[in-house]
C-alpha cells in the first residue's frame, strides 16, 4: 500500500507539477480506503483481510 501511494504521488507530481498538501493528502486517504476494498476484489488479499 506505501509503495502505491509513493508511486501515485510520484507520479502525479511528474504529470501535474507542484502538488498541494490538501490534494496530496486527499489522494494518499483515498489509496489508503480504497486499497483493501481493491485487493479483496481482486482477491489477493491476506487471508486476515478476508471477511
Amino acid at each position: 500500500m506505501f509503495v502505491a501511494m509513493f508511486v501515485a504521488l510520484a507520479v502525479v507530481d511528474r504529470t501535474v507539477g507542484g502538488f498541494g498538501f490538501a490534494a496530496s493528502m486527499a489522494l494518499v486517504l483515498a489509496i489508503a480506503f480504497g486499497y483493501p476494498f481493491a485487493v479483496r476484489a481482486l482477491g489477493v488479499a491476506p487471508p486476515v483481510w478476508r471477511r
